[in-house]
C-alpha cells in the first residue's frame, strides 16, 4: 500500500512537470519511429506453465501483455513469434561473427536464422580506439525479422512505454481500451503521503516516442505495476482458500534441448537463450533492455533506438558545435535509462565531449 501511496504522487508531478516539459517544445527531443516490442509481465499463475509449445497462450494472459508494434500498429502478440524473428547481427560492433548454424528450428519446428541467438556466439574483436569508420561499439544490433510480414529487419525499443503502448494496443486485459490503460488505484491512508482516496488512471498512447513520453511512461508503469501487485496478491489468497499451495513445479534437467526465457524488467524485456548438450549448457545468450536501446547500426546500415533518437533531435544549446556541453545528447539517452556506466563520450569530429553519465559512442 506504500507502493500505492507513491504511485498517485508520482504520477501527479510526473504529468505536471513534463506538461509544462512539452509546452516549451521539446516534443521532437528524442523522438523516432514508433517501433517498440514488450514480451509481458506478471503470469496467471493458473494459466503458467513454462512450457514451449503453450507459450503463445500463457504469455497472452500475463497482466502486460507480449507483442510487437510498427510504425504504431500493432502487427502480433505472439511471443513465440517475437523469438522466431530475434536475430543479433555483430554489425559495428567489436565482436567476431564466425560461429556456425547448429540449431535449425524452434521446439515447434519454426526455422531460426544463423543469427539467432540459439546459434550465435559472444567472440569478442576489439578494434583500434578512434577509427570509427568501421567498428565502434561494445554493443551488438539485435533486430526484428517481421517474418509473417513483410520480412524485413526492424530496429525496436523496449521500456516501459513499449510495454504500456503494445498492453494499451493488445486488448489482451480489461483495462486496456485500444488506445489507452485504464486502472484504479485504491484508497490508501499511509502516513507521509497526501493522497489516501482512490484514484484513477488513463496512460494514453502519445504521438510519438520522445524522451519526455519515455519518462511519462515510466512513471505510470509504476502506478500499473502497484495496480498488478494487488491483483496478484489477492489472487494468491485465493489460490491459498482453494488448497493451491504450491508455489514451485518439480524441473529435471534434460540432457539435450534448447530453451527461451523472457520477462519484462523496470528498463525494457530481459530475453534468456540456452542450448543443453550432454546435460551441461553449451551455449547461453542473454538480451538486457540495453542490448537493444543502445545497439550499433547492423548490416543495412540502420542506426539502433539511441541513434536513431539522437538523429534531428532539437539541440538547444547556442555558439558553435565547438563549445557545445552535449547536454540534449544526455538528455534523450538518459530517457532510454541506460544499464550502462558513467560517462558519456560523443565523438565529434576530432574532439570527444564528456559527460558523467554513461557511455555511448556516435559515430560522426
Amino acid at each position: 500500500m506504500r507502493h500505492v501511496a507513491f504511485a498517485k504522487e508520482l504520477v501527479a508531478a510526473t504529468d505536471d512537470l513534463l506538461d509544462f516539459v512539452l509546452e516549451q517544445g521539446y516534443e521532437d527531443v528524442g523522438a523516432r519511429t514508433p517501433n517498440l516490442a514488450s514480451v509481458g509481465a506478471y503470469n496467471d499463475p493458473e494459466a503458467y506453465s513454462a512450457k514451449y509449445e503453450e507459450m503463445t497462450e500463457w504469455a497472452r494472459k500475463r497482466l502486460v501483455s507480449p507483442g510487437v508494434v510498427l510504425n504504431g500498429e500493432l502487427v502480433t502478440t505472439d511471443i513465440v513469434e517475437f523469438n522466431v524473428g530475434v536475430r543479433e547481427f555483430i554489425g559495428r560492433g567489436w565482436y567476431s561473427e564466425e560461429w556456425s548454424q547448429e540449431v535449425e528450428t524452434d521446439p515447434l519446428g519454426n526455422k531460426v536464422a544463423r543469427e539467432h541467438p540459439w546459434n550465435k556466439r559472444t567472440m569478442p574483436k576489439p578494434g583500434e580506439y578512434g577509427k570509427w569508420d568501421s567498428a565502434y561499439s561494445w554493443v551488438t544490433a539485435p533486430r526484428w525479422w517481421y517474418w509473417k510480414g513483410d520480412r524485413k529487419n526492424h530496429v525496436l525499443e523496449l521500456g516501459p512505454l513499449a510495454r504500456m503502448w503494445v498492453t494499451a494496443k493488445a486488448r489482451l486485459v480489461e483495462e486496456s481500451t485500444g488506445s489507452s490503460l485504464r486502472f484504479e488505484l485504491p484508497s490508501a491512508a499511509i502516513p507521509g503521503f497526501k493522497y489516501a482516496d482512490a484514484m484513477e488512471f488513463e496512460w494514453r498512447i502519445p504521438k510519438k516516442p520522445n524522451a519526455v513520453e519515455r519518462v511519462r511512461a515510466r512513471a505510470y508503469y509504476n502506478a500499473y505495476s502497484a495496480y498488478c501487485m494487488l491483483k496478484l496478491a489477492m489472487k494468491a489468497l485465493e489460490l491459498m482458500k482453494a488448497g493451491k499451495t504450491n508455489v514451485w513445479t518439480h524441473y529435471e534437467k534434460p540432457k539435450e534441448g534448447i530453451g527461451f526465457g523472457a520477462i519484462e524488467a523496470m528498463r525494457g524485456s530481459c530475453l534468456h537463450w540456452c542450448v543443453m548438450k550432454d546435460g551441461k549448457i553449451y551455449n547461453y545468450q542473454y538480451h538486457a533492455p540495453t542490448t537493444w536501446n543502445a545497439s550499433c547500426r547492423d548490416p543495412e546500415g540502420n542506426p539502433g533506438p539511441y541513434e536513431e533518437a539522437l538523429i534531428q533531435t532539437p539541440i538547444t544549446e547556442a555558439g558553435e558545435p565547438d563549445a557545445w556541453k552535449g547536454i540534449d545528447i544526455v538528455r534523450t539517452i538518459r530517457s532510454f535509462d541506460p544499464c550502462l556506466g558513467c560517462a558519456v563520450h560523443v565523438h565529434v569530429g576530432n574532439r570527444i565531449l564528456k559527460h558523467e553519465i554513461l557511455p555511448v559512442a556516435v559515430p560522426p
